[in-house]
């Protein structure tokens, strides 16, 4: 995947968000969002290549959504661990 954190990207609905992380799961690779002007936004998009372009298409259900989440949780857990109980 071509995304770097901090990359702000501007999707469909004409909405900037700033790519978080990327992760492979499954074999499929994905990006996760948060808006750039409302933190409590998060997205997380599938990205397929077609055409030689990266495309973003959203995922199927919630049930894939917290499933991707934990999967995010657990590869940055250092960003989400009180320093004072380590």
């Amino acid at each position: 995947m071509d995304y770097e954190r901090g990359e702000i990207l501007t999707l469909e609905n004409n909405k900037e968000y700033v790519v978080v992380d990327t992760v492979v799961h499954e074999e499929e690779n994905f990006v996760y969002l948060i808006n750039n002007n409302d933190n409590k936004e998060i997205l997380i998009q599938r990205v397929k290549i077609e055409d030689g372009a990266e495309t973003l298409y959203p995922l199927k259900d919630k049930e894939e959504f917290k499933a991707l989440l934990q999967v995010f949780f657990e590869k940055n857990k250092e960003l989400f661990t009180d320093e004072n109980n380590n």
